[in-house]
């Protein structure tokens, strides 16, 4: 008699070469990137958050200063305009308009200390998680707001933005699971 006889063997189809421990590997150490890159992007809010609020700060500063000295200029006008009313050279009709502008200016006045407040307020809701303990601090500004002159480029904003906004980082490590999942899957179909 004669035969023939052959098998084919192939014992590592599925779950061959360890994949399924290197995808849990994998998987976890996207995880950890993943989470630093959200405390990148956290970082990164705080960061432009609280630049936003010291700017908006001084700003508030400045306009309240501007607020008090065109108050003092406006009082010492109408004091000046009523001294000509007495003596005559200014008509006394003229002179509920000129209160009318102190009273403004007394609001305006009002309106940018409120501002100020509010503005020294987010800074200090900012700087630290206790605002009851630095609700007594008083802030000064050390310097004055300067312009400085930036030039952007267009194709060195788009390259830093898809390289290195967290946002993006973390997509991508989003769709690098994907694969790793796709490619476990796959894997998964071939028989035992």
């Amino acid at each position: 008699g004669a035969g023939l006889n052959f098998s084919i063997t192939q014992p590592m189809l599925r779950n061959g070469w360890g994949i399924g421990h290197r995808r849990t590997i994998k998987l976890r150490k996207n995880s950890i990137e993943s989470s630093s890159m959200s405390v990148l992007g956290q970082i990164m809010t705080t960061v432009s958050s609280v630049e936003a609020a010291y700017y908006n700060w001084i700003a508030q500063y400045d306009k309240l200063k501007v607020d008090e000295e065109n108050l003092k200029i406006t009082e010492k006008n109408l004091n000046n305009q009523k001294r000509r009313a007495e003596v005559g050279t200014l008509a006394k009709s003229e002179l509920p308009q000129l209160e009318s502008e102190l009273y403004a200016q007394k609001t305006a006045l009002l309106s940018a200390k409120n501002s100020y407040a509010n503005s020294v307020n987010s800074l200090k809701r900012l700087l630290s998680d206790d605002f009851a303990a630095i609700r007594d601090i008083e802030l000064s500004p050390v310097g004055e707001l300067n312009p400085v002159k930036t030039v952007f480029s267009l194709s060195d904003s788009w390259d830093k933005a898809l390289n290195q906004r967290p946002e993006i980082l973390q997509r991508k490590i989003v769709l690098e699971n994907n694969g790793i999942n796709l490619k476990y899957s796959k894997n998964q179909l071939w028989p035992q």
